[in-house]
């Protein structure tokens, strides 16, 4: 445990709470993601047509009262109007994915299309948020309605081995890029414009952020 002395002396003085992480276990979630997750993300997202970001700056976080890494990626469309963006948090015996997906629709969209996305029962628990506001990045498209997807899914359990969590987690980063991409290319290169146009978009979205 000679780890909790030396970090404790990296302290400042004057603070009233300190929070020590070991860093072997740091250096090992970095290595699991950098080597590991990067690089497969990376592949998924080159065999699409789009535009995409991976945040090699890793974030440290504590979920469930476990020490947790994070790396981030972005896709973004030929506007650069980035519309998902995912969170792949690894800890020692576990991952979650968060996924957010982003949609842009016109000013004149019906009421009856906004009032049936964020109304479907299927998203409880983490419904659609939506935000007004005139595009300024595009102002052509004459964005107005902005309706953010929200979901996250992981699997925390010391009876799987890293090898088997790490084919879990990316058969999910995996199926979150092509749904949020297919999702994309439906609402805004096909558009919705009516009931039976969203109905098609919406079974697209239900794989991967309704509720679980």
């Amino acid at each position: 445990m000679n780890w909790i002395t030396t970090e404790a002396k990296k302290t400042i003085p004057d603070k009233d709470i300190v929070t020590l992480v070991n860093p072997e276990t740091i250096k090992l979630l970095d290595d699991i993601l950098l080597n590991r997750y990067h690089p497969y993300i990376e592949k998924q997202l080159k065999e699409t047509d789009f535009q995409f970001s991976i945040f090699d700056e890793l974030e440290t976080n504590q979920k469930s009262g476990k020490l947790t890494r994070e790396l981030g990626f972005m896709i973004f469309d030929a506007m650069e109007y980035s519309f998902f963006r995912g969170t792949i948090s690894r800890s020692i015996n576990g991952y979650f994915l968060e996924k957010e997906f982003f949609l842009e629709l016109p000013e004149e969209t019906s009421p009856e299309i906004l009032f049936r996305i964020l109304s479907e029962k299927r998203f409880a628990g983490m419904p659609p948020e939506m935000t007004m506001q005139p595009s300024e990045i595009r102002p052509e498209w004459n964005g107005y309605f902005y309706i953010t997807f929200s979901n996250g899914k992981g699997l925390s359990q010391t009876g799987y081995s890293g090898y088997n969590l790490d084919q879990m987690a990316f058969g999910e980063i995996k199926d979150a890029i092509h749904d949020s991409i297919e999702m994309h290319e439906n609402s805004m290169i096909e558009g919705i414009n009516n009931i039976d146009e969203l109905e098609k978009f919406l079974n697209i979205c239900y794989r991967s952020y309704e509720a679980y």
